[in-house]
């Protein structure tokens, strides 16, 4: 059996299916750090897979022999790499030794065929439901979230995010041990009330392969999400685990509400992040009578922004992570923000202007 294939469209295949590929892997599991090259008379597949989550990208194309393959991701890939432009890969199966050959002009490369079953995530397309959505609205707010994507094996939520469907919305909260994230988006359609908790690097993965003007199709059960856009799918295992009560913790929401132009404390912070405040990255936010005041200092150096705001009640100073606040002010789109407190020791909540994002941070201690 052969597979002859131009390298500039199998190394744009591959590429894409990096995320699924396992990078540390043993005698026991060495298949994940293979990669599935499918043929039909009409398409070219190529897919990758470990233990929790799965890619699949294809081409349509015109081919001889239908192949089923699995090849080591690194050896064809650079393989692809230092082919000269325009060159035809051929793929051929020995079945007398059992070998993989590869052949670009007169190089060859010979690998060991692995005969194992390809470890593809099982689908249970009787208990599916969906939802579709704009790529552009879905990674958009993918990379709202992005700041709290830091892996943490501490709580295994963390490293999750919860997708909450109801009617027309879909509502997707992020976290760590500081920091949570509320976004909400509106669906062109009505959906029953359902929700997972998507792993957060199958988020990345959306971000790094999904192409922006097209709509994806989103199948989800109780065990794994499955999203289907222009040519690619991905299939991930969700997180059995159970994510904390937002809600409570809005509840606390204090009455101390300020709106300020979004720039003026961007800027507030750069010429704090000059000073470069201690280890812990400090500042100070002042509340006084239509005044909000930044402040950070270290042993030498301090630095003070003064900011009119439209503010009555009592005069109050928190202490917050001068990089949390950071994060969130740089993936916010509106002009204005709108910041409410409660006292020193409760959670500071910011507000998209115009949109029912919101952002909670928890305080430090001056």
């Amino acid at each position: 059996m052969l597979l002859k294939i131009k390298k500039e469209i199998l190394i744009n295949l591959i590429r894409k299916i990096y995320g699924g590929v396992s990078r540390n892997t043993t005698k026991k599991n060495i298949i994940y750090s293979n990669i599935l090259i499918k043929v039909t008379k009409e398409k070219i597949f190529c897919i990758s897979a470990n233990a929790e989550i799965e890619i699949l990208v294809y081409e349509k194309t015109s081919m001889i022999d239908e192949i089923e393959i699995l090849v080591p991701f690194k050896t064809i890939l650079a393989v692809c790499r230092i082919s000269p432009k325009g060159s035809i890969i051929n793929i051929h199966i020995n079945e007398k030794n059992n070998k993989i050959e590869i052949l670009v002009n007169n190089n060859k490369v010979y690998i060991q065929r692995i005969n194992d079953n390809y470890p593809l995530i099982i689908r249970d397309k009787n208990n599916e439901k969906f939802i579709t959505i704009e790529n552009l609205k879905l990674k958009d707010t993918i990379k709202k979230t992005i700041l709290f994507h830091e892996k943490d094996d501490s709580k295994i939520y963390l490293n999750g995010m919860l997708m909450t469907i109801k009617d027309n919305n879909l509502r997707i909260i992020s976290c760590d041990h500081h920091r949570i994230s509320i976004i909400n988006i509106m669906l062109n359609d009505n959906y029953k009330e359902s929700e997972i908790i998507m792993p957060k690097k199958t988020a990345k993965q959306i971000l790094d392969i999904f192409p922006d003007n097209e709509y994806t199709t989103i199948f989800y059960t109780n065990n794994y999400v499955r999203l289907i856009t222009k040519n690619l799918s991905l299939t991930s295992k969700l997180l059995n685990t159970n994510f904390p009560n937002i809600d409570e913790i809005i509840k606390e929401k204090g009455e101390k509400k300020i709106c300020v132009e979004k720039n003026l404390v961007k800027q507030a912070i750069s010429f704090t992040n000059i000073v470069k405040a201690d280890k812990n990255k400090k500042m100070k936010i002042i509340l006084t009578k239509n005044n909000m005041t930044i402040f950070a200092s270290n042993d030498i150096e301090e630095s003070i922004t003064n900011i009119r705001v439209k503010y009555s009640s009592n005069n109050m100073e928190i202490g917050v992570n001068l990089k949390y606040i950071a994060d969130i002010i740089n993936v916010i789109a509106s002009k204005n923000i709108y910041m409410t407190f409660s006292n020193p020791t409760k959670p500071i909540f910011i507000k998209e202007e115009n949109f029912e994002n919101e952002y909670i941070i928890m305080p430090i201690n001056l």
